[in-house]
């Protein structure tokens, strides 16, 4: 953390009472002027005893850093209206009776119980009590816990749920691990505070679970998601043929599209209360796409869902319809669709492809407004802050885009920065290595990092910030500040097998690439694409309490 990691000029040791020991009060009233700069009110904390007795028991000045430095930006703008019913108080725990075409489908519980190794935990189902609630809201780590845990990109603690998405065969073993190719946090209801409590997380298994963030559980399974009906079909159910790509719409709403070709809404509303509970699908459009939909995005002011497929194609939805697409972009894309990010505010959406372009749409009218080259390699993520737009691509690199021109007759997307990834040699082993972030200049065509990056999460107010998933298994921590300091590791990969856990079998081979990522200002949490899901806890590590 900032007041422990910096040193003073005395070397960290102050006088018990100096000229300049003031009261604590008054010392919190400097440090809530120095607000702005977690730095300053380190060096401040250097002063005297009281001076740090101020800013270390001042939360309301920790959270205020926090949310400047690192709160992830998707936390801020969560849907305000649920886009299935268009209530702004939606209520996640009401029932829901769907409209006249709303239909169910066939599902089970939570998957089988299975004892785990040490740091290897199977997901635990079900509801605790209100007191253990109570128990863990008194737990929750404070606002200068969760910074310490980011400043230092050190994780309090972490706990690897294997095997969550996965292919068993009928005696219920596991054959392969799937993809985990979407995590989404669910939008906080009326009754929830603001607090994100659940994510989900989704697969090539064509299995979704619906998570408890505190308790690390799941509370819902929902199977057989966009999975050909081998009834109906000659095709062969394989691994990671499922769910390829979702998005949030709502409280408890999740919009899903996959090897089906289909899109589907789902609600878990109706099965809130029990952990076993049927589920609800509310629509689905098979032939979304004339391929597989490999990218979802939905609005959250608007009742529209973005779609990109495999079939190069992009189309705009209208949930209140979905007969017919609202919309059908004439696309310039010359291959898949990876990511969509919709821009609210402006009414446009930004599409990555598989042809290494980013392009820019009108929303309301349909038209084509601009197209962005640079990257050597397939675009799998855009985020958009307030003032970046940033894409990461399988060539290893982060490229950070601008609007240039006037809104009203041209703009064009323009590259202002590319950070590369990088490998750094330890001084102290041959063997080991820690990834990094160099810049690159912006002309320089065709560079590729030393390994593909799968996805992104910007970061605080100020967006100086990033976590990037790596294809080597990192996730990683990424500085947009020029002056910033250099990239460093968030999370270690994992072993794609338990049993290789104490094994050297290689860097690339035994690892796990990262395929999604979400994160709250309390927790990072991470999918693999051999089935696991990681949850990272912003609180003091273990070693450092009492």
């Amino acid at each position: 953390m900032v007041l422990d990691s910096l040193q003073c000029d005395d070397g960290g040791s102050s006088s018990p009472r100096s000229s300049v020991d003031l009261p604590v009060d008054s010392w919190r009233k400097v440090a809530s002027y120095l607000a702005d700069d977690a730095a300053s009110v380190a060096r401040a904390a250097c002063v005297c005893r009281t001076a740090r007795e101020a800013a270390a028991s001042d939360e309301a000045l920790w959270r205020q850093l926090l949310e400047k430095d690192y709160r992830p930006t998707k936390t801020r703008d969560f849907p305000k209206n649920c886009a299935r019913c268009g209530n702004q108080d939606h209520d996640e725990t009401a029932d829901a009776d769907g409209p006249p075409r709303s239909r169910s489908r066939s599902g089970s519980g939570s998957p089988p119980q299975k004892k785990g190794s040490a740091g290897s935990r199977s997901p635990p189902s079900g509801r605790s009590s209100p007191q253990s609630a109570e128990a863990d809201a008194r737990a929750a780590p404070s606002a200068r816990e969760c910074y310490q845990s980011w400043a230092s990109c050190r994780p309090g603690r972490e706990s690897v749920f294997r095997n969550v998405h996965c292919l068993r065969n009928n005696e219920n073993a596991v054959l392969y691990g799937s993809r985990v190719n979407a995590l989404v946090l669910d939008p906080p209801g009326a009754a929830a505070g603001g607090r994100v409590r659940h994510c989900w997380s989704c697969g090539g298994d064509g299995v979704v679970q619906k998570w408890d963030m505190e308790r690390e559980e799941t509370v819902l399974s929902i199977r057989g998601v966009h999975q050909i009906n081998q009834s109906e079909s000659n095709f062969k159910q394989v691994n990671n043929m499922g769910v390829e790509c979702a998005d949030a719409c709502g409280p408890s709403c999740l919009v899903t599209g996959g090897c089906d070709k289909g899109i589907s809404m789902w609600d878990s509303r109706a099965s809130d209360r029990r952990a076993n509970g049927p589920h609800m699908e509310v629509w689905h459009r098979s032939a979304a796409h004339y391929d597989e939909v490999l990218s979802v995005a939905c609005s959250k002011t608007l009742p529209l869902v973005v779609s990109g497929g495999a079939d190069d194609c992009v189309r705009v939805w209208d949930t209140r319809w979905m007969d017919q697409p609202l919309l059908e972009l004439d696309t310039l894309h010359g291959g898949s669709v990876f990511a969509i990010a919709i821009d609210d505010a402006a009414k446009r959406c930004y599409t990555g492809s598989s042809d290494k372009t980013l392009s820019l749409w009108d929303l309301e009218s349909g038209h084509w407004l601009s197209q962005a080259h640079g990257h050597a390699g397939d675009i799998y993520d855009i985020v958009l802050g307030t003032e970046r737009i940033l894409t990461a691509s399988d060539d290893g690199t982060v490229r950070e885009w601008a609007l240039d021109g006037n809104r009203e007759w041209f703009q064009e997307l323009v590259c202002s920065q590319v950070l590369g990834a990088d490998a750094q040699m330890d001084s102290m082993s041959e063997d080991s290595c820690e990834l990094d972030f160099k810049r690159v200049p912006t002309d320089v065509a065709g560079f590729r990092g030393v390994t593909p990056l799968s996805c992104l999460s910007l970061l605080g107010a100020e967006e100086k910030h990033f976590l990037a998933g790596t294809w080597s298994g990192d996730v990683v921590m990424g500085h947009l500040d020029p002056d910033g300091r250099d990239t460093q590791t968030f999370s270690k990969a994992i072993m794609k097998n338990v049993d290789l856990e104490e094994k050297d079998d290689g860097y690339y081979r035994s690892h796990s690439p990262v395929t999604a990522i979400a994160a709250t200002t309390e927790c990072v949490i991470t999918g693999f694409n051999y089935g696991a899901v990681r949850f990272s806890r912003m609180m003091k590590a273990e070693s450092e309490m009492d």
